[in-house]
Formats: structure tokens, sequence, C-alpha cells
């Protein structure tokens, strides 16, 4: 129905983690994710990997507190966050964005550039979006559809979304279903040529 685009970022701290040599066998990096086996940060690493052929150490992690607060110490050396969680400690210096993974480079930082910039092709988009039971009327659908696209286009809406780095982009119904669906194919071939499995 609508889709606010929530732009990810790759972050680390300037110089390098103090434990890098006792988490890392040489030529990897680590990377962690607070939603664990097969989030979407972490298909976002696997396609990375997948188009670059290099290997990086994934670490879980219970929750994003912990998560930032280790790559911000340094215990770890990057992560793949949404922008709502990391722009307060971009903004203050306690992280340095490296990309973005969206296709274009993000309103919210322009002078950061996206991974596309060095890996060509590459695209991951984290979004949100307003989902309801299949049985909804479809009155009822477009309804609130239009309803939550006008709140979207509100200048005051956008703005405060941008400033959190969050782009909003309303669409109709079958726009996001169509989006929903071409997700869901990426991220089943990603997981078959990755070999994931469920934990």
């Amino acid at each position: 129905m609508t889709r606010p685009i929530g732009i990810d970022h790759i972050h680390r701290i300037d110089g390098d983690g103090p434990a890098a040599d006792r988490l890392l066998p040489r030529g990897r990096f680590a990377f962690d994710q607070p939603s664990g086996i097969g989030s979407v940060g972490q298909m976002a690493v696997v396609q990375l990997e997948q188009m670059t052929g290099t290997k990086f150490l994934h670490v879980p992690y219970r929750g994003t507190a912990p998560m930032l607060i280790d790559v911000i110490n340094g215990q770890l050396m990057f992560t793949f966050a949404s922008a709502l969680g990391v722009m307060p400690h971009i903004s203050s210096g306690r992280l340095r964005a490296i990309a973005t993974t969206s296709a274009k480079r993000s309103p919210a930082l322009p002078q950061v550039p996206t991974v596309a910039e060095s890996v060509a092709g590459y695209s991951f988009i984290l979004w949100y979006g307003v989902i309801a039971p299949a049985g909804v009327p479809q009155e009822v659908v477009r309804r609130l559809n239009t309803d939550i696209g006008k709140v979207l286009n509100d200048p005051g809406v956008r703005s405060s979304l941008a400033q959190q780095g969050v782009e909003a982009s309303p669409t109709t119904a079958k726009e996001f279903g169509d989006l929903i669906a071409s997700d869901l194919k990426k991220y089943a071939l990603l997981v078959r040529q990755s070999g994931l499995k469920a934990q």
C-alpha cells in the first residue's frame, strides 16, 4: 500500500577494533546483525559476498543496542543497519557511514557513496509498508492507501522522515504487492545460493 524506504548504511568507527585480530581469520571482516540468521541485513551482506567473492563473519546479536555498542567500541568492524537506528550516532560522530545500499545516494547523507559506486549493480533497500488480512474489501484497501498516501506526501511528515534518513515513497496496493513478490524471489535465490539454513 505505501512504503517509506529506509536507507541502509554500512558503518564503522575510525581505526581498527581492538578485538579484530582475536575475532577474525586473516582476510575476513566481521559484521553484526541484531535480527539473526536470514534477516534482511544478513541478506544484504550475502548479496555483497556473492557479487564480490568476499566472505564475512556473521556475528548475530540479540538487539540493536548491544550491537551498536560493540561497533562503536570497535569490538566488531562494521554493520549493515537501517538509518532510523544509526542517524543520531552518525550525526554525533560516533559512527561513520561508509556507504548506502540503495541504488542512489541518500538525500539525508548525500556525501556518502553508494555500494553500487564500487560494486556495479548492487542495490538493497529496507522498506516499511502497511498490510491487511487477505479478506479486507478492496474499497477499504483503496481508502487506507489513499489516506496513508496523503500523510506520507505531507511536507511536514516528509521532512521529519528525511531527517531520520527515511525517504517516503507512497505506492499503489498493486505496486506494493509486486515489490513484496519480487523481494521474496530475490531472498529465496540468495538463501539457496548461499546455503543458509534455519537455526
